[in-house]
């Protein structure tokens, strides 16, 4: 992406799909500019406040259009709680979830927070879904009661379910 001085208050992002995939699904399509609006420090006639750079903005962007997105989805409270990784907490309302996934944006992973957590709320089994095996290991050292498990393949899913049944 770049900033480019658009207008005093605002920087205009020219998005690349290429470098940021996952973020795709935000933009209209690609190559898409988008303005992102800041507030200038008292004296400062033009660009974003010190400190803050293309990264930032396109954060604070992000945080704004997907808190539009979410909004349009109809959302339900999860049947069980659910640990959210960037406040190793669950949340009670559908408002609250919405947003603690924002936050999910730009806030570090708790990861051991959320082990405990989820420990504490009785979890005697985890598995990490997916190609790698990092986290399943984490677990396993961050509490050893806890029995993880990679699931890599359908194959692999079927017998932890039948074990774990």
């Amino acid at each position: 992406y770049e900033a480019v001085p658009f207008e005093p208050h605002t920087i205009e992002l020219f998005f690349d799909p290429e470098l940021f995939p996952r973020y795709g699904w935000l933009f209209p399509e690609s190559g898409s500019q988008v303005n992102v609006g800041f507030c200038l420090a008292r004296g400062q006639r033009r660009g974003p406040p010190a400190g803050m750079g293309p990264r930032e903005l396109l954060e604070r962007f992000l945080r704004r259009n997907l808190g539009e997105r979410m909004a349009a989805i109809d959302w339900q409270l999860p049947s069980i709680p659910v640990i959210q990784n960037a406040e190793a907490r669950s949340h009670g309302t559908v408002e609250d979830i919405r947003g603690a996934l924002q936050r999910q944006l730009y806030l570090p992973v708790r990861w051991t927070e959320c082990v405990q957590a989820l420990a504490a709320g009785g979890a005697v089994r985890i598995a990490e879904c997916g190609p790698g095996k990092v986290l399943a290991g984490l677990v396993k050292r961050i509490d050893k009661s806890i029995e993880a498990r990679a699931i890599g393949t359908p194959t692999e899913l079927d017998a932890a379910r039948a074990e774990w049944a």
